[in-house]
């Protein structure tokens, strides 16, 4: 979507009472790094979740080596499932390790030269939502003949997924996430996660990402949620349509060509309308649930497909 696209920090907990194991992107892939695997399921809704596959549980002997090594590099713990139709992974990042360049190096990881001119911040973001998106095609890659490392940017700067994939990339402060399925399965996929707005940033929200009657909906439910997460929740919806819908659109559209319509806290999902048509599948009236998930207080994930 055209306005303001900002990713605003952070992805949620890891699952309380799992057991910590390297990541699997550090056992099997060449890598600069091994992160913590923690075992979980991300919010994905409940019919598409499945147990992880057997060699993702598999506990690797228990290095304590591996928690020392994941501090150093600035990798503080991965969350890495896999359901029935979306592999997914969560890179959880050490704010207090400046990101070291090399690490593209030593990943075998292609550096586009514009994020190698930019600072810090943008390549740590660019190399853990790419690390993320390793690990995810990795756990893919019984399906997909062998991942690609180093996916290619599209001339909109969006990720281009391999041959028979669909896949969305999310990254913030501190975090970072990736998703992928077969198209056999799926035939688009988004997934965002942001951080609750507040002051300018929220008003900038509420008032450039929804008209009067999407805020008097989402203001009629605040019995259920504070408003300023209700308004973040439609914004990051409103993102992870737009990653899912893009390989198809192939152009940017306004906050407006979907409106929020239905809310429905106690299952966690709202009903995206469309006002405009954005492709022959994409029609004006089509309506497109998003589920969603506190993932924190302050923080919320919210995934699209179909």
């Amino acid at each position: 979507m055209s306005g303001s696209r900002s990713g605003l920090p952070p992805y949620g907990p890891l699952q309380s009472g799992s057991e910590a194991q390297p990541c699997m992107a550090g056992r099997a892939l060449p890598s600069p790094t091994q992160c913590i695997l923690t075992q979980g399921v991300l919010p994905l809704p409940a019919h598409w979740v499945s147990a992880p596959r057997a060699d993702l549980t598999a506990d690797p002997a228990g290095d304590p080596s591996a928690h020392s090594a994941a501090e150093s590099a600035g990798c503080l713990a991965t969350t890495s499932t896999a359901t029935s139709t979306i592999h997914s992974c969560l890179l959880q990042l050490r704010e207090d390790v400046p990101f070291d360049i090399g690490q593209f190096k030593a990943a075998g990881m292609a550096i586009p030269e514009t994020i190698a001119r930019s600072v810090p911040k943008r390549q740590a973001e660019f190399f853990h939502g790419r690390w993320a998106a390793r690990c995810v095609l990795h756990q893919a890659q019984d399906t997909t003949g062998g991942p690609d490392w180093n996916l290619p940017i599209g001339k909109s700067r969006e990720p281009l997924w391999p041959a028979g994939m669909v896949g969305s990339l999310t990254h913030c402060e501190g975090f970072a996430a990736a998703a992928v399925a077969r198209v056999s399965a799926l035939r688009a996929l988004g997934i965002d996660i942001e951080r609750v707005a507040t002051g300018d940033n929220l008003e900038a929200l509420r008032t450039t990402t929804l008209d009067a009657a999407e805020r008097r909906l989402l203001e009629s439910h605040d019995n259920t949620l504070p408003v300023p997460v209700l308004i973040t929740l439609a914004f990051s919806a409103k993102e992870s349509l737009f990653k899912a819908a893009f390989p198809s659109v192939q152009r940017y559209f306004d906050f407006d060509a979907a409106r929020v319509v239905e809310l429905a806290p106690s299952e966690r999902r709202l009903v995206l309308q469309l006002t405009e048509r954005l492709s022959p599948d994409l029609q004006p009236g089509s309506r497109i649930t998003a589920h969603y998930a506190l993932l924190q207080p302050a923080v919320v994930f919210t995934h699209v497909s179909w």
